[in-house]
């Protein structure tokens, strides 16, 4: 490695001609690399805004998930299994059916199917239960540009999947809300015709 000769020193205008120029080549230098690096830092910081995002959203996802599976939790399931006991018992004994604390029950178990058939009926939940998501799949590799979101999150086929789900199209919540309720109350009316 040659070694780097020092410039001689400056006895004259000439010489500190010759320094300021070449300090002056150095800023230019430090300058562009300094405007670089700010341009770097911004898109840096826009991925960053944009991965803020996405975890909103997925953190928004999981809220739905919970309520979206409620119906399935194995917490519901034993009061699920009292109220069709409690069906089977009032169309067997129905003079049992007008006690006051069979009312109550028949009560309780009307407002948890209730409950339970609008939550399951709810647009998210169509959604979720159908693998659309508010958010991508974040990449295995740092992005070299922002995964911006919508400004109104929309459920759609993640990004990062593939052709897993390219069946499903893209959908908003609005596409969700006319569901075919007619088909829905019909099983329902079966279902609780002992409540009722």
């Amino acid at each position: 490695r040659p070694k780097q000769r020092l410039p001689l020193a400056p006895t004259d205008a000439a010489g500190w001609a010759s320094r300021a120029f070449h300090a002056s080549l150095s800023s230019e230098k430090a300058l562009q690399e300094a405007e670089m690096k700010q341009l770097e830092a911004e898109k840096h910081a826009e991925i960053a805004r944009a991965s803020m995002q996405q975890a909103q959203a997925a953190m928004l996802q999981a809220k739905i998930n919970s309520v979206a599976y409620a119906v399935k939790a194995p917490s519901v399931k034993p009061y699920l299994a009292f109220c069709d006991q409690l069906a089977k018992r009032v169309r067997a004994n129905p003079a049992e059916a007008d006690g006051t604390a069979m009312v109550e029950l028949r009560r309780f178990c009307a407002g948890l199917e209730n409950y339970l058939d609008g939550v399951s009926r709810r647009p998210e939940t169509v959604a979720t239960r159908s693998g659309l998501r508010l958010y991508d799949v974040p990449p295995l590799k740092y992005p070299e540009e922002p995964w911006w979101m919508q400004t109104v999150p929309e459920f759609h086929v993640p990004k990062g999947l593939g052709q897993a789900l390219s069946n499903v199209q893209q959908l908003s919540m609005a596409q969700f809300l006319w569901l075919p309720a007619q088909r829905l109350l019909s099983s329902q009316r079966r279902r609780w015709s002992a409540f009722i």
